[in-house]
């Protein structure tokens, strides 16, 4: 059986220099995508809609892309994970500070 890249490399030639692209991409949009619940957050001083079950569960799963990511070596996975990590920590920490205060 052979492994999924290379099924997709026989079904989307790419150069390497484009898949990196593809990852550096993938990356910003993974980041942004998080910046305006922790602006939210931050702007509101309520994390009471933000599910702590959900949080520890992103920070876990975000953790295990990085060491990943680190094993496979690919530096897009490791990096966009510890951003994102470094983002879901922030609103945990924000979900602490702010759970007395008033809704």
């Amino acid at each position: 059986m052979e492994a999924p890249h290379d099924f997709l490399s026989r079904m989307l030639p790419m150069s390497p220099s484009a898949v990196q692209m593809v990852g550096w991409f993938a990356m910003v949009v993974s980041v942004i995508s998080l910046m305006p619940q922790v602006w939210k957050t931050w702007t509101s001083r309520s994390a009471h809609d933000i599910s702590l079950g959900w949080l520890v569960t992103a920070l876990l799963g975000t953790i295990g892309w990085v060491v990943y990511g680190a094993m496979l070596p690919a530096v897009e996975v490791m990096i966009t994970n510890a951003l994102v990590a470094g983002l879901v920590v922030v609103l945990l920490v924000m979900k602490v500070i702010f759970r007395n205060a008033p809704r």
